[in-house]
């Protein structure tokens, strides 16, 4: 997947930077307000969270050359369906629509045919 592609499927980075080898970095944020699940406490045990879920995570994806060539999730991103869940809408439209986004062909010129001819003029 290109660049372009990227960001017309996952939406425009929150940061970029491109390194000293040329590697460009696109950084991409989701919060989880809705983390849910049951905190307990216990005392003198500590706490534990049941079923609950993690609050945010920042994917980073690397571009060389206009191609993307590898995406890293961090944060606070688990929640009870698995490990990064919290990432999932970041990457979401890119996996459901991975057609590449192209600007629709030009339609073709189709000039009248001359007066006495059956075909157009050049």
């Amino acid at each position: 997947m290109n660049a372009d592609d990227l960001q017309a499927c996952a939406g425009i980075p929150t940061r970029t930077k491109t390194l000293s080898d040329g590697t460009e970095l696109f950084t991409y944020e989701q919060r989880n307000t809705n983390i849910g699940g049951l905190d307990v406490a216990l005392p003198m045990v500590g706490g534990f969270s049941l079923a609950g879920s993690g609050s945010y995570c920042t994917g980073l994806v690397r571009i060389w050359e206009g191609q993307v060539i590898g995406v890293a999730f961090t944060g606070d991103n688990d929640d009870a369906l698995g490990q990064e869940g919290v990432c999932a809408p970041i990457v979401r439209g890119c996996l459901r629509y991975p057609t590449p986004a192209r600007p629709p062909a030009p339609l073709p010129i189709t000039l009248p045919a001359q007066p006495g001819t059956s075909s157009p003029p050049r």
